[in-house]
């Protein structure tokens, strides 16, 4: 009789945990839900206003261009740009929404391979003149490619921003190996 009712015990117990992650599952799939619904939202609704502005300053500086002085001109040249950084961010957003349902594909990477374009992409002629770049040698890895990118981009990406203003901005990217992990750092004066 003791090992029936133990037995009952266990398996009230096994029971209770199934219902316990069924339940849990339930509430993952309507977050997932949740967060779909989130980047449609973003990619829809947030969206529509940046094309308006970037349309009505286009359409403010080709009809009405000869009246503004250079400060107006670039006036809207600001906002503008602030508006593709606004989309950018959008754009970040809804790839780190996209994080946790992409499949890893662990292969070898050259991150010199990775980190070399993106600081072409995030540095215009001005700023190639400001900010100098120290790459030292960063060590190969395993790793998903378009991941480790993305943390690249966003490092190398917010280095750039807090540094455009400042005269003679360094921006040093290297790596530390220390016993069986490898370290990157992205790191402004």
């Amino acid at each position: 009789d003791a090992i029936v009712v133990g037995l009952n015990s266990v398996i009230d117990e096994l029971e209770n945990y199934m219902q316990l992650l069924k339940n849990s599952n339930a509430e993952l799939e309507y977050a997932n839900k949740e967060l779909d619904s989130f980047s449609y939202s973003v990619s829809h609704d947030l969206r529509a206003p940046l094309r308006a502005i970037n349309g009505y300053s286009q359409v403010l500086l080709e009809d009405h261009g000869s009246k503004l002085d250079e400060e107006g001109k670039h006036t809207i040249s600001i906002i503008t740009k602030n508006a593709h950084k606004m989309g950018a961010l959008i754009d970040d957003l809804l790839t780190f929404s996209r994080v946790g349902k992409q499949d890893l594909k662990k292969v070898e990477l050259s991150i010199n391979n990775i980190v070399d374009p993106i600081i072409r992409e995030f540095t215009n002629d001005e700023q190639k003149n400001r900010i100098e770049f120290i790459v030292k040698p960063l060590e190969e890895i395993y790793g998903d490619n378009s991941m480790i990118k993305q943390v690249f981009t966003n490092l190398i990406s917010n280095a750039v921003k807090y540094s455009e203003k400042k005269e003679n901005a360094i921006i040093e990217i290297g790596s530390v190996k220390e016993k069986d992990k490898v370290i990157y750092y992205v790191k402004d004066n």
